[in-house]
Parts: structure tokens; sequence; C-alpha cells
């Protein structure tokens, strides 16, 4: 860890847009803080947007041009951080704790010329850890960069946790990831109240968890986390449960939780090798991830994510492309620690199935996960069938793992 100034350690602090979102949770984190600083502890905070903020600028700007992308764009979503950022050093400072926020500009926080996908480069930490030596708590705006040529570009959803793990990385810091709920499940606990909290993660079965729909830490921090093996921690703040990351485990489940998203599935007729070209070329200009991409008697077949429907509907108006059906299916993921032996776990989960009476469902197997795909309304109950065979809802008082 870093010790500045001879004595204090640093910790780096992320707070989710739900966590922050209101003036009661802004004096909550306050009250930290100050505690945080009365105890000669430095702290850097990342703040994300607030919920639905991000959506809302985003739902403006395609009001205007449904496929609007590229530098203003990526300017108007950094308001949302920054935002955030300011009114928690507004609170801080009515407090009598000393903070200042800083953009990525100010810092400066190095980023690739991508706009709405960039990637971090580098960070200049010198100024944050001058106003750190100052007994200073440093508020950063997450989700932004700065380009090499002074330009604002965003870093692509969950930007926030990156650029956290990221500055840990710098600072020889733990990260405290601090969001909704006390920490990593082993199923969505808005969906299942019984999943058991896993107190102990390891990096490998973090990422694919995030990987696979996990909505707790993005994946692009996850992964460095574990190129880094950054400490990190993940829960509620004011609450005493919660997830450590960790780089092996002494010991741990068959399965380390369930990891679901709901996807479309879209078939296409008329769809020349040029048009696909054209629609994979916009898909990643757009950050669709294209789940599926299949040509079967003349017609193609796509899967994506639901969250990017809009994005994928425009894109087709684009191209005068119309679908001639559109279902919506449940990808239901099953993350091993890693898998035993493949086929024989791959094969007593199709017996599981088999015994459900489903009308259409597929089973795609890897190193260290099992997926599911079955027709949405049916998620649910794939879900509880597995929670129970695998024992992953709480089976003790505490509710942890």
């Amino acid at each position: 860890m870093t010790v500045l100034g001879g004595f204090c350690l640093v910790r780096v602090e992320k707070y989710g847009g739900t966590s922050i979102d209101g003036p009661e949770k802004i004096q909550k984190i306050t009250g930290h803080l100050k505690a945080l600083q009365d105890n000669n502890e430095k702290a850097i905070v990342i703040v994300s947007a607030f919920a639905k903020r991000t959506d809302e600028l985003l739902s403006r700007a395609r009001s205007i041009d449904s496929t609007v992308s590229g530098r203003e764009l990526d300017l108007l979503l950094s308001t949302g951080e920054t935002e955030s950022a300011s009114l928690l050093a507004i609170a801080l400072a009515k407090n009598n704790v000393k903070a200042i926020s800083l953009c990525a500009f100010q810092i400066p926080i190095i980023a690739s010329g991508e706009y709405q996908q960039a990637r971090i480069l580098k960070i200049f930490k010198d100024r944050i850890a001058e106003y750190l030596d100052q007994n200073t708590v440093v508020i950063i705006p997450g989700f932004q960069g700065m380009t090499k040529e002074g330009e604002l570009v965003t870093l692509g959803r969950g930007g926030s946790d990156t650029i956290a793990i990221a500055l840990a990385k710098e600072f020889d810091a733990p990260c405290y990831i601090y969001t909704d709920v006390e920490g990593v499940y082993t199923l969505d606990p808005q969906n299942h109240p019984d999943a058991s909290l896993i107190s102990e993660i390891g990096y490998e079965e973090m990422l694919n968890m995030a990987l696979l729909g996990g909505k707790v830490l993005a994946p692009s921090a996850a992964l460095l986390a574990k190129k880094y093996e950054v400490d990190v921690i993940i829960g509620s703040l004011g609450k005493h449960r919660n997830t450590v990351l960790v780089k092996e485990l002494e010991e741990s489940p068959e399965v380390t939780g369930i990891a679901s998203q709901v996807l479309w599935e879209v078939t296409i007729e008329g769809f020349s090798e040029e048009l696909l070209d054209d629609f994979k070329e916009l898909a990643f200009i757009e950050q669709v991830n294209l789940f599926l991409v299949k040509k079967e008697k003349g017609k193609w077949t796509i899967r994506y994510k639901q969250s990017d429907d809009n994005l994928v509907k425009a894109i087709l108006k684009l191209l005068n492309l119309f679908p001639s059906s559109k279902t919506k299916l449940a990808q239901i993921s099953l993350v091993f620690n890693p898998l035993p032996t493949k086929s024989t776990k791959t094969k007593e989960v199709v017996d599981e199935l088999t015994k459900l009476n489903l009308s259409r469902w597929e089973v795609v197997s890897e190193n260290r996960y099992v997926k599911i795909i079955v027709e949405e309304e049916k998620q649910k109950e794939i879900e509880n069938h597995f929670k129970v065979f695998f024992c992953l809802n709480k089976n003790n008082e505490d509710g942890v793992i």
C-alpha cells in the first residue's frame, strides 16, 4: 500500500449510481469520508453518474439523431459523472472536509482515441498525490479519459469501475467498490432473495461472472484486477458483510454462481454478405456485442443483448433491413471452479434440462462455465432448478458461503 507524507495509507473507493443518487446518500458518503479523514486515512473517490442519468442523456441525444456517436456524444455523457463529483465535493466542503473534484483532463488520465470505448493508457498521479498529502479527499468522475490531443473520451459501460481499479493499481491501494448490495451473490439477489453472499471469490471466477451477465463489477475492471492482483472489496457502505477478490481459494464450491442475461434473437431474410459486413461494422462502432451470427437456409440469425436493442433497430433501419421474426431468449451461465470434467459436467446439465420438459434449449460448454439458452419466460425456472441442484441458495443463518 502507498504511504504518503511518510505516514498515511491510501484507499480507493468507487460509488455506483444507486449509491450516490440523492442528498441522503451523498450525506451518508460524506459522513463516511469525514470519519476516514479524522482517522488520518487518505481517500481517492471515483463516482458514477446518478442511476439512469447516462441512459437519460443518451436518450436525449438519440431523440435528435438515432445513430449519434463520436465527440459530442462523449462530451454529453461525461457530464453525468462530473455532476456527481461536484455535488459530493460541495457536500464535503459544507461539512468541513477538504475535498476537490478533478476531471480527467485536470489529472490527466490519458486514454486512446476511440469515442465511447476508449482505453486507459496512462494515469499521471502526481497531482492526486499532492492533494492527498494536503489531507484532501480527491474525487474523480469515472468513465472519463483524455486523448493525447486533448479531446475528452468516455470508456464505455463500467468505465468508473475500471478507473477505480487502475488508480488502486497506481497507488498500490485497496479498492472498495460500493454498490446497493452487500457484495457478489450466487445469483442476482433482486430476483432471488435466498441467494447466498460469496465472501471470497477468485479473480478468474469474478471475471467470468462479469462477462456472463453479473452486474456488480464491470468485465474490464475484473480483468484489470486479475492482471495486477489488486485488492478489491465489494459491498455496501455501512454494512460489514462483503465480498473479497482473492488469487486462489483454499476451499471453493463446485459452482461459484449463476449469471444471466436476456438476449434478442432476430431472423432476417435478404441479408447479402455485403450488407452483413456493413451491419457488423456498425455494430462494432456502437459496441453491440453479437452473441451469434449464423446463416441457414437463406436466412441470417443474429443474437445480441437486450440492452442493445435500440441500437440494433437503428442499424437495421439504416440498412433498410427488417426482421422476419424476433424472439426473446435468456442465457443462464453456470460458473464453475473450474469445470471439473467438461464432458461429464455438461452431460449432467443436459440430463437435468431433459427432466424439465422444455420446448427449446441449447447448451454451450467452455472451460469454466456452461451456458444454457432458453426462451426468456423459462429463465426463472432454470435458475431455480440449478440453484437448488448446486446448493447456491442460503444454507446457513448468515446466508454466506
